[in-house]
């Protein structure tokens, strides 16, 4: 008997237990079956990830030359090129498997939420814990989680598009198939699951997911296009130099090896190293903060953002919405009763929305008898010209009820009411929404035939208002007062009404005096009148979901750099159109995950505003590491040239590229990655979202930088000369003098801390680990003979030690005053 058999039958849809699966059976079958994943991602591939590595450019390089080596009988170093080559193989593995790890745990936080019964509670868990005969609940926005059996169905319509190719959404009924990945557009239902993974329809299909990549950012392809022009220029000057060599002088292996040198100095292998482990660490380092990163693209963006449009409930305050204040439209123990009645008859019983949750909670707090039974018929949904949800009930084919609330405004232009019992209502409403409630009104009628499609004509009366206390967050003034210091303006979009509106924009710190627009009015101004209105609006009331998708693409248009914050499944069309879609991650729709580039775990605002410092800070840290690279390159390929040009011995050989390259690709790569925020991250304005990420004073410093190594590196190799070293003691002199300028660039390049002493005590573990290991390494190599062998040194004398490292205090001076210090500074700042 196998372990589905022991199991027993899925139940079957009609029969599925409405309290759904306790959460030790849960876990058993998940157990027993596996994670709900359509797609199983594998682990690291060890055999992959090197086969990919070894057909780097800069391993063949060094094959190659370990192959001339052999050529010539020289097998020590060959053998010590192959070795090289397998410490590097074992580093940049390292990194590649942190950084595929750093992937899949994001990849796993990415997957869609689900609703299930568990031990009678109703509970929202990752998709992938869902297991075979879960009570699942699906409603509008939801992506369906797994394959399962409709036990009851209201208006349920289902987007099967993704698996049929059908665009027209489908009616679904009670015993009717839903199917994993699949999109419910309209209504709800409860269903009992069928099955889960790779046993779905989807899952079945789902391994053509695994030949699916993200496209390349601007910043990887900005990049990328720099490599190929580095490795171009590198390769004809190689191909030069073995000619030149060659014909002078006749060596044609020797010409081989100096010109596979040069190539190897020349290479900035490290520039996809760089961006692959940048960007997924940065997507990492948001994860920590709550905020979960689906497009790449967005780490970049962050850093550019220039407006925060942002939804007040859930994201400025805490969504824990309770009534605070209750009028009911009479004074009188009838009309407060009818009152109660309403608020429960408006609400879902199972819903996960706070407003309905907190009015079933006062209702049952106040101690009204619960009304008769009544099965739900209808549900009339919010719509953009009438915002007001209702919902109609009967016990039978002779007794209907209709209760609504929403919008004031919507509700009381429904209701029959003298004009001055409406602006008394209006009153109270205003003086509820100025102390920062959430005002809704209650409207209810009865009958015996079913209630009209126009609620206009369903006879609705007044029964009176709630007002809900949602409190700002905590963390939201200092946030906002932190993004106001960045150069970033906050807009507050919100369905609420005005003076709602305009209050929490008050307390968050947005403007002492809220400038407050309604959506509708907004929605009357021509596309040059919005571009010049919303320079001066702090909030936007009553807002549609058509209405902040204008917003976003006028404020596009206008050269802003947007990023907006929705949860809804209407929302999904801004949230995609603008530069950074921020989606809920707990009250959100699953569309609105999918459509957007972030999402806040927490629906915390204060975690959107560490995720621009941490965007800006990515960017910041990337600049110094790609600036870095192009500076350690001058005096290597310098180098590399001047003995031929020179007619002198070659200093630098394959191994000692090789070396260089152990410390490069770790400080580049990790060391400046961990670089922590500066004071200067969040007190700069954004920068263009057009801006390369080197630019032309980026590559003037570079070049500074390198030129003043290849000073300090000439300066030794001249004393060498003029004392008569061999080329052994020069060669270990001259390398020993470019390993502690890279070192001394490191530092330098270090965004935090200021002028030398504040740097050298910034906290940087990683950095202070690589250059440790590289004096350590370097030191083993001019005292440990058999390494000075393999290296081609001789131990230089005292007094070439001593100038050479004269020269680099002396180069590391010149780094942080002269030359050229304005362009330095400027460099720096704009770093920052």
């Amino acid at each position: 008997m196998n372990a589905s058999d022991a199991a027993g039958p899925v139940p079957a849809a009609a029969t599925v237990e409405p309290v759904g699966l306790s959460s030790a059976e849960a876990a058993r079958r998940l157990a027993r079956d596996g994670a709900n994943e359509w797609v199983v991602t594998p682990g690291s591939s060890v055999l992959r990830s090197l086969a990919a590595l070894l057909r780097e450019p800069l391993f063949m390089l060094l094959f190659a030359a370990a192959g001339l080596y052999l050529m010539l009988g020289d097998r020590i170093e060959a053998l010590a090129l192959v070795a090289s080559v397998a410490v590097a193989a074992a580093i940049t593995l390292f990194q590649n498997v942190r950084t595929e790890r750093v992937l899949i745990a994001l990849r796993n936080l990415s997957s869609p939420r689900a609703a299930v019964m568990r031990d009678g509670a109703l509970l929202r868990i990752a998709g992938r814990e869902v297991v075979e005969g879960d009570c699942l609940l699906v409603r509008e926005g939801d992506r369906i989680a797994a394959d399962a059996l409709i036990v009851d169905a209201d208006n349920l319509k289902v987007d099967e598009s993704l698996l049929t190719g059908e665009s027209v959404a489908v009616d679904r009924f009670a015993n009717a198939a839903l199917q994993a990945g699949t999109l419910v557009v309209a209504g709800q239902a409860r269903a009992a699951v069928s099955a889960t993974g790779p046993r779905t329809q989807f899952g079945k299909i789902g391994a053509t997911l695994m030949k699916l990549t993200d496209a390349s950012t601007p910043l990887q392809r900005d990049t990328a296009r720099l490599a190929r022009g580095f490795g171009l220029a590198g390769g004809m000057l190689s191909v030069a130099l073995v000619l030149i060599y060659g014909a002078l002088h006749g060596d044609w292996v020797n010409a081989l090896l100096r010109g596979l040198t040069l190539a190897m100095a020349i290479l900035p292998e490290e520039f996809p190293l760089v961006i692959t482990v940048f960007l997924a660490l940065g997507a990492w380092r948001l994860a920590r903060h709550q905020v979960l990163t689906r497009r790449p693209g967005a780490i970049e963006a962050l850093g550019a953002a220039t407006v925060l449009c942002v939804d007040k409930t859930g994201t400025l305050t805490q969504n824990r919405m309770r009534v605070a204040q209750a009028a009911a439209a009479e004074d009188s123990d009838a009309a407060r009763f009818a009152l109660q009645h309403a608020v429960a008859a408006a609400c879902e019983t199972d819903s996960f929305e706070p407003m309905d949750q907190a009015c079933l909670q006062w209702v049952a707090a106040q101690g009204a008898p619960s009304p008769a039974p009544a099965a739900l018929r209808r549900r009339y949904p919010l719509r953009p010209d009438r915002l007001i949800v209702g919902i109609a009930r009967s016990a039978g084919a002779s007794h209907w009820q209709l209760a609504v609330k929403g919008a004031p405004e919507h509700v009381l232009a429904l209701c029959a009411l003298p004009p001055d019992q409406r602006d008394a209502a209006f009153a109270q409403v205003q003086r509820w929404a100025e102390d920062g409630q959430r005002v809704l009104a209650v409207a209810s009628a009865q009958g015996d035939a079913a209630p009209p499609d126009d609620l206009a004509q369903a006879g609705l009366v007044y029964r009176g208002l709630i007002g809900f206390a949602d409190p700002l967050r905590d963390e939201v003034p200092q946030a906002v007062a932190e993004c106001r210091r960045a150069g970033i303006r906050l807009l507050v979009i919100t369905g609420d009404y005005a003076s709602t509106a305009g209050a929490i924009a008050r307390q968050a710190g947005i403007a002492e005096v809220p400038r407050v627009v309604l959506g509708s009015e907004l929605d009357a101004w021509s596309d040059d009148e919005l571009i010049a209105r919303l320079r001066g609006i702090d909030a936007v009331a009553r807002a549609t979901p058509l209405t902040k998708l204008r917003i976003v693409q006028t404020l596009q248009r206008s050269g802003a750099v947007v990023a907006m914050t929705g949860d809804g499944v209407n929302d999904a069309p801004a949230l995609r159109a603008a530069h950074i879609g921020v989606a809920m991650g707990q009250r959100g729709s699953d569309v609105a995950r999918e459509a957007a580039s972030l999402v806040l775990l927490q629906d915390d605002f204060g975690s959107l505003v560490q995720a621009v410092r941490q965007g800006r800070r990515v960017f910041a840290n990337l600049r110094q590491a790609l600036l870095y690279v192009l500076a350690v390159h001058v005096p290597v390929v310098a180098l590399s040239l001047l003995p031929m040009l020179l007619g002198a011995p070659q200093l630098l050989m394959p191994i000692h590229v090789m070396f260089l390259e152990f410390v490069i690709d770790p400080a580049c790569s990790l060391a400046f990655e961990a670089e922590r925020d500066s004071d200067a991250t969040m007190a700069s304005p954004p920068r263009r979202p057009d801006e390369h990420v080197l630019g032309r004073p980026h590559f003037a410093e570079a070049a500074r930088q390198g030129l003043v190594a290849l000073a300090a590196s000439l300066v030794t190799l001249a004393f060498a000369t003029r004392t008569g070293a061999d080329p052994g003691q020069m060669r270990a002199a001259v390398f020993a003098t470019i390993v502690a300028m890279n070192l001394a660039l490191i530092l330098h390049d270090k965004r935090t801390g200021g002028r030398w002493l504040a740097r050298l005590t910034a906290p940087n573990p990683v950095l202070w680990a690589v250059v440790g290991i590289t004096l350590l390494a370097l030191a083993l190599v001019l005292s440990v003979p058999a390494l000075r062998g393999v290296f081609h040194f001789e131990l230089p004398p005292k007094p070439l030690i001593a100038v050479a490292a004269a020269s680099v205090l002396g180069a590391s001076i010149l780094l942080e005053w002269l030359p050229l210090p304005a362009l330095s500074r400027q460099t720096r700042s704009a770093a920052q």
